[in-house]
């Protein structure tokens, strides 16, 4: 069997956070802030971070919605809640049977 032949790679990562650079602000911008009408959850998002607030208030970004392949306890919930609420739909208002579970 012939030997494999092996290198070493090193790789330097810089997992090190960096301050964001300030934005200018445009006229634009202050009328828009201005205009703002400021709720509390806008004056803690602005408190904990200025550029989510940006985003998120000047420039109306929303956050994107992740999408996973696992079902959420709370929708799973909500469709058994559905299935049932059609099952028993013709027995409301009335004794149930032993038939209407067959």
């Amino acid at each position: 069997m012939k030997p494999f032949n092996t290198q070493s790679q090193n790789y330097e990562i810089d997992l090190g956070t960096q301050t964001p650079s300030p934005i200018i602000k445009t006229s634009e911008m202050i009328t828009a802030i201005k205009e703002l009408q400021f709720s509390s959850t806008a004056i803690d998002t602005y408190l904990t971070c200025g550029l989510k607030f940006y985003y998120r208030y000047v420039l109306r970004m929303m956050e994107k919605n992740e999408i996973s392949g696992d079902v959420e306890q709370t929708d799973v919930g909500k469709i058994i809640h559905s299935i049932l609420f059609e099952y028993f739909a013709p027995t409301k208002d009335r004794k149930l049977e032993l038939a209407d579970l067959i």
